[in-house]
């Protein structure tokens, strides 16, 4: 029913593959896929391997970890956009303008345009908006919305107030 050595060897599975998902974008589906995959076992299945209670106990962290991944990416994107605002601050005292693009900040002001954390792809910028923006958890590009009208969190903005 429960077995301290296998529930381990779950849990040491589980953090290596937090560990190697640390590194790529949230988008990427291995945890969600991991959370499927253990969630979808029978309550027989489970008595018969002999951990069941192990099983359960582990299977209730994955959602813990999932949010630590979308944790790190916001935090990513917090400082990836500061990198991008400070670089526009930097364009604007030179240039008197801010960016058309962000195409124009590479490589005087940024090695390269920073990549959103949460789908792996460059950072949003609106010109017309004064605006950096991140697609955040949902994925979803909302053009920079924040939220919606029932108060649940779309994008990560970043207004550029200079």
């Amino acid at each position: 029913m429960f077995n301290p050595i296998k529930t381990d060897r779950l849990n040491g599975n589980s953090r290596l593959l937090l560990l190697a998902l640390f590194e790529k974008p949230y988008a990427d589906d291995s945890l969600r896929k991991l959370v499927a995959g253990s969630t979808n076992r029978s309550p027989f299945r489970r008595w018969l391997r002999g951990n069941a209670v192990g099983s359960i106990l582990h299977e209730m962290s994955l959602p813990a970890q999932e949010k630590f991944l979308a944790r790190k990416a916001q935090e990513n994107v917090w400082v990836r956009a500061t990198q991008v605002l400070l670089a526009c601050k930097s364009f604007k005292m030179r240039t008197g303008r801010l960016p058309f693009t962000l195409d124009e900040l590479v490589p005087n002001s940024l090695p390269a345009i920073p990549r959103d954390d949460f789908d792996g792809k460059p950072l949003r910028y609106s010109a017309r908006d004064k605006l950096i923006y991140s697609v955040a958890e949902d994925l979803i590009d909302s053009k920079g919305t924040n939220f919606n009208s029932a108060r649940k969190r779309l994008d990560l903005p970043f207004k550029i107030e200079f």
